[in-house]
């Protein structure tokens, strides 16, 4: 008999997200493959930035029993432009202007 590990996963308020790239991210009802191997890999003292190549051999299964209610998630995130200046760094604002910040 092969050894297996089973766990589970509790997450009423967690997003599975599937590839991002658009203006609008999806969610799966599933986590994917690296969220479940992240579990055991950090368990083996695996970071994030880490090789994982030693997990790549195992197989992944996932039983959902009960897929929830989607909740509409209206954050905004986008990159704040920084240029320096003779005055000090400034950052930009909506609608193009620049204000100081120093």
């Amino acid at each position: 008999m092969q050894p297996f590990l089973i766990f589970g996963l509790s997450a009423s308020l967690a997003a599975m997200g599937e590839l991002a790239g658009h203006e609008r991210g999806g969610s799966l009802i599933w986590p994917g493959r690296s969220a479940l191997l992240g579990r055991p890999g950090a368990a083996l003292g695996i970071r994030r930035d880490g090789d994982f190549t030693a997990l790549d051999t195992l197989d992944a299964s996932v039983a959902i029993f009960d897929a929830g209610a989607a909740l509409r998630d209206y954050h905004t995130i986008e990159s704040v432009m920084i240029r320096a200046t003779t005055s000090g760094p400034q950052v930009e604002i909506a609608g193009g202007r620049w204000i100081s910040t120093g």
